[in-house]
């Protein structure tokens, strides 16, 4: 994973794949996935609509399934440096948006 080149998001359209690419039946998708929410949930929320998308496919992955899991790798090892830093006597607020409405 080094080695490879970073993604720029953690997830493509379905246009943007090929039809050939993809992994095989031998691949860990649920445990590659358990991986990734385990991620998630701890420190990298930004990957969290890419893994809703790829949980969905538990049962039976294709290879386009695959690859958009495999995709989400190289996006992690090119944006491994960035984080949130809080320091002591910051003159910024911290400001946050949602688009959630409660139900209407």
């Amino acid at each position: 994973m080094q080695n490879t080149k970073a993604a720029a998001t953690p997830i493509l359209k379905d246009s943007e794949l090929r039809e050939d690419a993809g992994g095989h039946n031998s691949f860990p998708y649920r445990e590659a996935v358990g991986a990734l929410a385990y991620l998630m949930v701890g420190t990298r929320a930004d990957i969290a609509y890419a893994l809703s998308v790829v949980s969905r496919h538990l049962e039976a992955p294709t290879k386009r399934h695959i690859l958009k899991v495999k995709i989400i790798f190289p996006y992690l090892n090119g944006t491994r440096d960035y984080c949130i830093t809080y320091e002591r006597g910051m003159q910024k607020e911290l400001v946050y948006y949602s688009d959630a409405d409660h139900g209407g």
